[in-house]
This record gives structure tokens, C-alpha cells and sequence, in this order.
């Protein structure tokens, strides 16, 4: 065949064929999604699926705990979920202009992908979410040749087996009576200096000692006791260390958030959203003939999805007699509350973009969406340095305004480092080793 024949070679996007507003939200998604995860970074698993504001009558730790409910929960990742779902289409599309095959390329990505996944959960942190995208693109790829008509539908029936899940699961606590209590604090136990949940530099056997007396009280101890257990020994293993109880205590901890992801319905919502994303893209989502789609998903998304979550987080936050039935029917509120939010700072990112408002913002957010794997994962390195007792160890001890405001300042810094980066190289470090891995040889990344 001769070289004017030849099939164009299919590679990573270039800068020329990026959408500015995927780039712009994709950024976007990357800080609202460590917004929620800082919490997790920095508390124990136990104060988190409590479903309750902050005890202690502290206004701004309660105000905190509004904001990051009602404006950010759940809807950042529905954001990046949704774009993960577009990004699909739109590699099926230059594979197709090229006339090559999509599925066999795209499936090298996906595992890659999730070796990256599974890696970033067990040596970093439990709440990796790149394991669980890897998995649901797999579900989505062979749905990619539907019409965009049939891909809502599945969305929907995706999205309300999700709510089923969630509605049976709040029944079930309604009718047993089995809702979440706030756990009872338990002191850690001191080391020989007599300092509580300071680590022995001299002695790790003593530490280890510790965490595994600590970790047999999980199973021998009171059912009734068995969260304020386990939140001492998150303490110990993040705190403390050593080395071997913290990869305990993550990898189990990872195994505990993939049962949830798959039985409590958080799996269904994210194949939801991918197909959601997959539907719009198709649709050419981003095309100025689009202006009234984001127009009515701004004017009606944002007020009403404020409305719907703080109803949520309002169920939540007042007790009572009736709690378990507040509980019940806060979780389905706030997941359709979620989706209303999201769909409303997708309209209204897409207006900014497409209007050319606040170039600035939207320009450094585009810098931190196209090196948004590699942002993702510097989050996990330098907030578990600051938490994690082979860092700075303040796990436990950081309040919720604390953690928003080392959220802010860790996200400042990533973005001036994004765009300085971006100045030099066409894509992240990370971006750079997946894209090489993915295509089967090095990939250009200097300018």
C-alpha cells in the first residue's frame, strides 16, 4: 500500500480538537470532588456515614458541613462521571474518522486505567474512584452504537434502579430500626510516653501491638460499639502507623467502599450518568445550536437543586421521633437533588465558556482539566502527607472550616502549577504515561 493510502494513526486528542467547556468542567470537577474528599482524607469513615452535621452546637462547623452537603455532595462526580461518558463518544468518533478500531484500543485504556485505580487505592487512599470508572466504561462501551434516544432511557433506568437500591435500604433501617447512632468516642491508647495516638519512633513493634488489640476489639467487642472501634483503629493506622496497619486498614476499607458502590446503588448511578453523558454528546452537546438547553438546564437546575438537596440535608440535620423516616427519604431526595445541581453547573459552566465570562477563571480551569488525572492523584500524595503519620499525621484533628480552607489553598496551587506546566508540556505527567501506555509507544509531550 502505498504511503498516501495509509490509515491515518489514531493518538491522543490534540490541542486543536479539545472542547474548551469539557476541559473548563473537567477542572471544575476536580475541585469539587476534593471538596467532598477531604473529608475523608482527614476524618475517620465512621464520622462520615453518620448521617448528621457536626454535634457540639459549633455555627461555623455546621455551616461547613451545609455547604459541602447541599452545593458540592455528589455532584461534582456526577459532573466528571457525565464528561467520562462524553469523552467515550468523542474517541469513538476519531477512531471512526480514521478508520480504526475503537474497541480493542479503548479497552487497552480501560485496564490501564485500572491498574492505575487499583494502585492509588491500596498503596495511597481507599476512595479511589478511577477502579470504579474503568469497570462502568466496560458496562457502557458495547451501548455506544445506540441512538442517543435509547441511551436516555437506559440513563433513567439506571439512574432509578439506583434510587430503588437506596429507597429498600432506607425500608429496610425504617422497619429493623437499625439507623446509624453517632458512635462513642473511645481514647486511643497511649504509647509509653504516655502521649495518646502519638507513635513510638523507637519501638514499631509496640505500635503494632497496639493496632492489632485495638482491631480485635472490632470483633470482640459490642455490636453497639463495634463504629467507635473501628474509628480507633482508623486513628491508629493513619496516625500512627505502621506501615503494615495502614495497608491493612485501607485495602479493607476499599473492600468495604466497592460493596457499596456495587449493593447500595452508587455503581447503577455512575453507568447512569456515563450513558447520560454518552446521550448528550451525540446530541453535540456543546454546540452553540445547544443555547437553550443550557440556558433552561442554568435557569431551572441550580435553583431547584439547591432546593431539593437542602430539603436533604434539612431531613437530616432535625431529629425527632420520626428520624429513621427522615433518614429514609433524605437519601432518594438528595440524589435527585444531586442531579438537578449538576445539571445546572453544567449549563451554566457551558454559558460561561461559550460567552467568553471570566476568561481567566475558565482559561486556569481548562489548565487543571486537561491534566486532570494527574491533579486527582497529586490531591491523594500531598493531602495524605499532611494527615498520614508518615506526613505531618494530623489526621482526626482537622475541623471541617480547616479542611475547606486547605481545599482552597491545595487547589490554588494546582492550578498556577497546571497552567506553568501546560506552558511547556501538551499534557500532564500521568495523562502522558496512560496515553504511551494506551497507544503502545512514547507519546510527544514537549512542545
Amino acid at each position: 500500500m502505498s504511503e498516501a493510502h495509509e490509515t491515518p494513526s489514531l493518538g491522543p486528542v490534540g490541542e486543536r480538537e479539545r472542547i474548551a467547556a469539557l476541559d473548563v468542567l473537567r477542572g471544575a470537577a476536580i475541585f469539587g470532588i476534593f471538596m467532598v474528599n477531604m473529608q475523608f482524607f482527614a476524618m475517620s469513615i465512621v464520622d462520615l456515614v453518620v448521617p448528621a452535621p457536626p454535634a457540639g452546637g459549633d455555627a461555623a462547623e455546621t455551616a461547613c458541613w451545609w455547604v459541602v452537603k447541599v452545593l458540592f455532595e455528589y455532584k461534582f462526580v456526577s459532573i466528571f462521571s457525565l464528561l467520562f461518558g462524553m469523552g467515550m463518544v468523542v474517541q469513538r468518533r476519531r477512531a471512526a474518522a480514521r478508520g480504526r478500531p475503537f474497541t480493542p484500543l479503548y479497552l487497552r485504556r480501560t485496564f490501564v486505567l485500572m491498574g492505575i485505580g487499583l494502585a492509588h487505592a491500596l498503596l495511597l487512599w481507599y476512595g479511589d474512584i478511577l477502579f470504579v470508572y474503568s469497570v462502568a466504561s466496560l458496562l457502557v462501551l458495547p451501548l455506544l452504537r445506540l441512538r442517543p434516544k435509547i441511551l436516555v432511557i437506559l440513563a433513567a433506568s439506571w439512574f432509578g434502579l439506583s434510587l430503588g437500591i437506596v429507597g429498600c435500604f432506607g425500608a429496610i433501617d425504617v422497619i429493623t430500626g437499625s439507623t446509624f447512632q453517632p458512635p462513642v468516642a473511645i481514647e486511643v491508647m497511649p504509647d509509653e510516653s504516655g502521649e495518646p495516638g502519638e507513635p513510638d519512633e523507637t519501638d514499631g513493634v509496640d505500635r503494632w501491638t497496639r493496632f492489632t488489640d485495638a482491631l480485635g476489639r472490632v470483633t470482640t467487642g459490642d455490636r453497639k460499639d463495634d463504629l467507635s472501634a473501628w474509628r480507633e483503629v482508623e486513628v491508629m493506622a493513619y496516625k500512627d502507623g505502621p506501615m503494615a496497619a495502614t495497608l491493612i486498614v485501607r485495602a479493607g476499607t476499599f473492600v468495604i467502599v466497592l460493596a457499596y458502590i456495587t449493593l447500595g446503588g452508587f455503581g447503577f448511578r455512575v453507568v447512569g450518568m456515563f450513558l447520560l453523558g454518552a446521550a448528550l454528546m451525540k446530541l453535540d452537546f456543546f454546540d452553540a445550536r445547544r443555547r437553550r438547553w443550557h440556558l433552561l438546564m442554568c435557569a431551572v437546575g441550580l435553583p431547584l437543586g439547591v432546593a431539593v438537596d437542602a430539603l436533604a440535608a434539612g431531613l437530616i440535620a432535625t431529629g425527632g421521633p420520626d428520624t429513621a423516616w427522615r433518614l429514609a427519604m433524605a437519601d432518594p431526595v438528595h440524589q435527585v437533588g444531586s442531579v438537578l445541581l449538576c445539571g445546572g453547573y453544567v449549563g451554566a459552566v457551558t454559558l460561561l465558556v461559550a460567552g467568553g465570562a471570566l476568561r481567566p477563571l475558565t482559561r486556569a480551569l481548562a489548565c487543571v482539566g486537561r491534566t486532570a488525572l494527574s491533579n486527582y492523584l497529586l490531591q491523594t500524595v500531598v493531602t495524605t502527607f499532611l494527615m498520614y503519620w508518615w506526613g505531618l499525621g494530623w489526621f482526626g484533628d482537622v475541623t471541617r472550616m480547616q479542611q475547606i480552607a486547605l481545599v482552597a489553598g491545595i487547589f490554588a496551587g494546582q492550578v498556577v502549577l497546571s497552567v506553568l506546566w501546560l506552558r511547556f508540556f501538551t499534557m500532564g505527567p500521568l495523562e502522558w504515561a496512560w496515553r504511551s501506555m494506551t497507544y503502545d509507544g512514547l507519546q510527544p509531550i514537549r512542545r
